[in-house]
């Protein structure tokens, strides 16, 4: 990468202080946790960002595709959805196959993360991806903190509040879809059940399977293991809530 090339981070990060704090570059070191006197260095050209800034900038709501190519809109473009109940829900996005779902930056590889949407059929809720979803995260991160293969990550927007204050109604969560993974005590899951989708935490009672919510006005569902294994599908766990101040 060129020094033409790094300018033009400096100059993208100089347009993010000017739409998300009124041109103040110090309350945009200040929200990327840096110093001003490294930030300068960033803007400057002296420095090209590395993957922590970058994953930095995506808490932020920057589109990472921008900040790296110029292509795309600032701002990552929220997907939402009017649907009901506790189903997570997103929008899709048109030309899913025309973009790279993966970047590199600095040595690092970075996935795009797919949003899914719940999408009703006549054999009950099917998950449907877009894979143009607004956050990317690099692979090393996704690694060493959510323990899982890129491949597995998703993320969703949530309704209902069967898990407040845990998670609320409008929350977007990261889940790590199933991969024969065994129940885990305590885990808050996405699972499909005889009634559709639902998010609860699983509690293992012996013979039983308690799906519980962490919302104490919200009764806990609980199931014996002959009717869990005929009746529900485990479908991932809720690794992280990403919630905007």
């Amino acid at each position: 990468m060129g020094k033409k090339s790094i300018h033009h981070f400096g100059d993208r990060l100089r347009q993010i202080a000017d739409a998300m704090f009124d041109g103040n570059q110090s309350e945009l070191a200040r929200s990327l946790e840096m110093k001003p006197s490294s930030f300068a260095k960033y803007t400057g050209g002296d420095r090209k960002p590395g993957s922590s800034v970058l994953q930095r900038l995506s808490r932020l709501g920057v589109n990472i595709n921008w900040f790296l190519s110029g292509e795309g809109s600032l701002m990552q473009e929220d997907a939402s959805s009017g649907t009901e109940g506790e189903t997570p829900t997103a929008s899709a996005k048109p030309d899913i196959a025309s973009r790279e779902t993966t970047m590199k930056a600095s040595g690092e590889r970075f996935y795009q993360i797919p949003v899914v949407r719940v999408r009703e059929s006549k054999d009950g809720p099917e998950l449907v991806e877009d894979q143009n979803g607004p956050h990317w995260l690099s692979e090393s991160y996704i690694r060493r903190t959510y323990g899982i293969a890129p491949a597995r990550l998703r993320e969703f927007q949530v309704t209902g509040n069967t898990m407040e204050n845990t998670i609320r109604s409008g929350d977007w969560v990261l889940v790590g879809m199933w991969n024969r993974d065994c129940l885990v005590d305590g885990a808050v899951c996405l699972i499909r059940g005889p009634s559709g989708l639902l998010i609860r935490r699983i509690r293992l009672c012996g013979p039983m399977v308690v799906l519980a919510a962490d919302n104490t006005s919200v009764p806990d569902l609980e199931i014996k293991r002959e009717q869990w294994n005929h009746e529900y599908e485990p479908l991932g766990s809720i690794l992280a809530v990403m919630r905007r101040m």
